[in-house]
């Protein structure tokens, strides 16, 4: 009985060590998922996601793994439908085919890159473009015409460009 008492403990504790090696491994690989924004279930949302590109700049898009997320290549390129629409501001701000980008610098992991918000536009889209990215004019113009069905509100520039 010593002996099969002892088993048994042994075999508890492979299967708790086991369970702990695989919630700490899905935590890890869950590190750097986007995560959906607050409106990422918003009608316009799926409509957009129907309009996105299977291949943007070359990048191949990937299986969506949360409602309004949608990614190329390795992460490279993220955009996220239903996040909060930025309010007026005077961070930099880009028209692109009609469609209106609040531009701001970010710095995480160590990489370099912009975060693009559209602006005026309910639900907002979010991009994430690293700084190592090619054909960055071409991942704008691409998902700026996807996003210019999105009802517009307003803008952050007027027609002269200010």
């Amino acid at each position: 009985m010593k002996n099969r008492s002892r088993s048994s403990w042994l075999s508890l504790i492979a299967v708790l060590a086991l369970t702990a090696l695989g919630v700490t491994f899905a935590a890890l690989a869950g590190e750097d998922e986007p995560k959906p924004g607050p409106h990422a279930k918003d009608p316009a949302c799926a409509a957009l996601a129907k309009r996105l590109p299977s291949k943007l700049a070359g990048l191949s898009r990937q299986r969506a793994l949360s409602p309004g997320v949608t990614v190329w290549g390795d992460n490279e390129v993220i955009a996220r439908c239903g996040v909060t629409p930025p309010e007026k501001t005077t961070d930099a701000c880009a028209s692109i085919n009609n469609t209106d980008w609040v531009i701001r610098e970010i710095s995480e992991h160590g990489r370099g890159g912009r975060l693009l918000v559209t602006y005026g536009r309910r639900p907002a889209v979010e991009l994430t473009i690293p700084e190592h990215t090619k054909s960055v004019d071409v991942v704008l113009v691409t998902l700026s015409d996807a996003v210019k069905p999105i009802a517009t509100e307003s803008k952050c520039l007027d027609q002269q460009g200010r």
